[in-house]
């Protein structure tokens, strides 16, 4: 099931599917099944990162913000500094770096 999931999630990023993206993140939380999302939403940052898909990594950034405890962000803090290294162009690392950069200092407190 994990793995359906992620596959829809990476099909979605590559076809610029934001709602679709979107409704599948909230329908595994109302569903019965128990999904681990800190493993979802570490893959699917990286593979927003490496495919330069910029509103998919801001959804991230924002569910990180938004939508996990204070445990969960801590621990998921290390994902958010590896992703960084997944962008290759300079412009690119500056902007993530600014992004995140915000996402920890204003959410682990």
């Amino acid at each position: 099931m994990d793995r359906n999931i992620l596959n829809f999630g990476k099909m979605c990023i590559q076809n610029n599917d934001k709602e679709s993206l979107i409704n599948a993140i909230n329908n595994i939380e109302t569903n019965d099944y128990k999904m681990n999302y800190e493993y979802m939403f570490s893959q699917l940052l990286y593979y927003s990162c490496t495919h330069k898909k910029r509103w998919a990594v801001e959804l991230f950034i924002d569910m990180y913000k938004n939508r996990f405890d204070l445990i969960s962000r801590i621990g998921l803090k290390h994902t958010l500094i590896y992703a960084k290294y997944l962008h290759k162009e300079r412009e690119d690392i500056i902007w993530y770096e600014s992004l995140y950069k915000s996402a920890i200092i204003n959410n682990t407190r």
